[in-house]
């Protein structure tokens, strides 16, 4: 018989709620292929990402996806709905020259991010 422990793959990880996680930032602008990584260390069950800026916020599930057109636009003080998303790590980045003030409220799961795969951007 074997142990069951928390991975990505366990269904009963994703059927409680979510430990509360929220962060607040500044990502900075896109013209340098600058981003700002946002880690968490737990796996998520979902995630809501608040533009609390009146410029555009670009996000995405990895840096390479971000700058090479696999992203996400959010509008000037709009938020999304919960996406019921497994992810370890977030990028975001403004409008080509412009800072953008964000904040994210995760629920997590008890799932090390470690344990979780790095997603390339290839398909997002």
């Amino acid at each position: 018989m074997t142990n069951v422990y928390a991975n990505h793959n366990n269904v009963s990880d994703y059927q409680v709620s979510g430990i509360p996680h929220s962060i607040s930032g500044t990502a900075p602008a896109s013209n340098n292929n600058q981003s700002t990584k946002v880690e968490f260390n737990f796996v998520t069950r979902w995630i809501v990402i608040h533009n609390k800026d009146s410029k555009l916020l670009h996000f995405g599930f990895s840096e390479q996806g971000l700058f090479n057109g696999k992203k996400f636009v959010l509008k000037p003080g709009k938020k999304t709905p919960r996406l019921e998303i497994k992810c370890k790590e977030l990028y975001l980045c403004g409008n080509t020259n412009q800072n953008v003030e964000y904040s994210i409220v995760a629920g997590l799961t008890n799932i090390n991010s470690k344990s979780f795969p790095t997603l390339s951007g290839e398909g997002i």
